[in-house]
């Protein structure tokens, strides 16, 4: 396989781990994807949202990059080909849940973007040695939580160097014939502000009001693949990757609904299509969500205080076999994090102390044990 085909597999298979993991969403992201050489239509006179992602931490010790820097170096590039980035986000936020998303689909809708910019750095392994490079998918937003629908063009770069691939967008973009109005480019990137995804309150604690009202607790849902999709490797992978995910809801509900059995209040388990207001009207006052990507991500969406948010590691307590088992978790490493929401006021309860976990069943346990501690 080529050195563009192991990257862009790689991109894909960004948004199937960020997505296809979540418990609360069907897979959404990356699409069916016809890839050519045409670059969106109106790139140059329409405004854009950037995604940007980087590799996660390979272990303990390391760094991981700061996204906005790339985000800076990459609007430079931008602004002077006359591509009006208007909003950057981080891309593991903004699939890690159903708010996020919400959030940053309204704000790009609010600000008439009419297409998206991937931007990644890859983590690759390339004749057994490890390599990181960067990748590029422009294409058009269809201004629904998916991004973008299947069968849709799209144009896809790649290189080890990010300076390179900036030179070969410049190119291409300056190359196309593509009616340029875009004159106005702010000078520097716009970050999506993330403390602001909530619309209601955080509250350290649980609502003794769960006693009384049913909990909705959203299934695994399988994904659907479209009969008619492009060809080519890319689209292949993908169809590997969702008929994989499919594969394992049966199991994932299966165990879903074995920890639910520890929850000593009235809930329900339903499909969930990110439309709150229609959980409520079947009776259900709470919902059970969750958000997946690093500690710090979720700790910034959920407003905890900034002086928690900026320590290096967090600690997770749970109880194990009756035993209370303390472990510590890098701030920039991946992680599940469950939290309940009062459907009618936002507020989302996330209890006293911290819980998230490495995957998403230990950290569905640990939450149910705090909650039962305090709510009796």
């Amino acid at each position: 396989m080529t050195h563009f085909l192991r990257t862009l597999t790689c991109l894909v298979a960004i948004f199937i781990f960020q997505v296809a993991n979540s418990q609360h969403q069907a897979v959404s992201g990356m699409r069916f994807l016809n890839y050519g050489a045409n670059l969106p239509k109106e790139l140059l006179s329409s405004k854009t949202a950037v995604l940007v992602s980087v590799p996660p931490m390979r272990n303990e010790d390391d760094q991981r990059e700061n996204w906005k820097t790339i985000a800076s170096q990459a609007h430079k590039t931008f602004k002077d080909v006359g591509i009006d980035a208007v909003i950057y986000f981080n891309l593991e936020n903004v699939v890690a849940g159903s708010e996020p998303k919400r959030k940053a689909i309204a704000l790009l809708n609010q600000r008439k973007v009419k297409n998206i910019i991937v931007l990644s750095h890859l983590d690759l392994i390339i004749n057994g040695k490890p390599e990181r490079r960067y990748a590029i998918i422009m294409t058009e937003y269809n201004g629904k939580p998916t991004f973008m629908n299947d069968g849709q063009s799209a144009w896809k770069s790649d290189h080890k160097a990010l300076e390179k691939l900036l030179k070969n967008v410049y190119s291409t973009v300056n190359k196309s014939g593509l009616n340029r109005t875009n004159m106005l480019v702010i000078d520097r990137p716009e970050f999506f502000r993330e403390k602001n995804i909530l619309d209601g309150q955080r509250i350290a604690d649980f609502q003794a009001d769960l006693k009384l009202d049913k909990l909705a607790v959203p299934k695994f849902k399988k994904v659907s693949i479209p009969s008619s999709k492009p060809g080519g490797f890319l689209n292949g992978q993908l169809e590997k990757e969702l008929k994989n995910y499919n594969s394992q809801v049966g199991s994932k509900n299966a165990k879903l609904e074995s920890i639910m059995k520890s929850y000593p209040f009235e809930y329900g388990l339903v499909d969930f299509n990110g439309n709150e207001q229609e959980i409520r009207k079947q009776g259900y006052q709470y919902i059970l969500l969750h958000m997946f990507t690093t500690g710090h991500g979720v700790r910034t969406m959920l407003n905890y205080p900034n002086d928690e948010i900026e320590e290096e590691d967090y600690v997770t307590t749970k109880i194990k076999n009756g035993k209370g088992i303390i472990r510590t978790i890098p701030a920039q490493g991946f992680v599940y994090k469950f939290y309940i929401k009062h459907i009618h006021t936002g507020d989302v309860y996330v209890g006293k102390s911290w819980d998230a976990d490495e995957t998403w069943h230990e950290a569905l346990e640990n939450h149910f044990v705090k909650l039962k501690k305090v709510v009796k």
